[in-house]
């Protein structure tokens, strides 16, 4: 179950993007709705309409955490900790944290200071992170000193 700590937390605002990439290098970054980009990156497993493989999933579950902070200075100092603290929690198949991408392009959401991205194989696995007591020590830190969060769990779709 999910810890009544983090289903209590509130979320904000329209879909937005992430600014970063998976390990491997695989870029998800999009304008205005998260959830189409993400479903790009989840619909990686299944063929391209030339019959060729794409690129594997980054898992059953993907994870996505956009945070407004308080003062956008500490962003590095967020992703740092989070590399510390979460990246190394079992259960995880990709990780990304990063802050926004500027590439020039019109339309996308710039109004976030840092990104987070993982994937998950299992339910399981995905609630085990949850409740795991390093997440809930880095929310307990840095909720506080942010004026948002948007999160968004993203399913993948089945591959056909």
């Amino acid at each position: 179950m999910l810890s009544s700590r983090l289903r209590s937390l509130p979320l904000a605002g329209p879909a937005a993007t992430v600014p970063t990439t998976f390990r491997g290098g695989t870029e998800v970054a999009g304008n205005g709705a998260l959830l189409g980009a993400l479903a790009l990156a989840v619909a990686a497993g299944c063929a391209s309409p030339r019959g060729e493989p794409l690129p594997p999933s980054p898992g059953e579950i993907v994870h996505v955490v956009l945070v407004k902070l308080n003062d956008p200075s500490e962003g590095p100092a967020l992703i740092d900790d989070a590399n510390r603290r979460l990246a190394t929690i079992a259960g995880m198949t990709t990780w990304l944290a990063g802050e926004h991408r500027e590439l020039g392009r019109t339309g996308v959401v710039q109004d976030y200071d840092v990104g987070f991205a993982m994937g998950f194989d299992d339910d399981e696995a995905y609630l085990a992170y949850l409740d795991h007591p390093a997440h809930v020590a880095f929310v307990e830190r840095w909720r506080p000193r942010s004026q948002w969060l948007r999160i968004y769990d993203l399913g993948e779709a089945p591959r056909r």
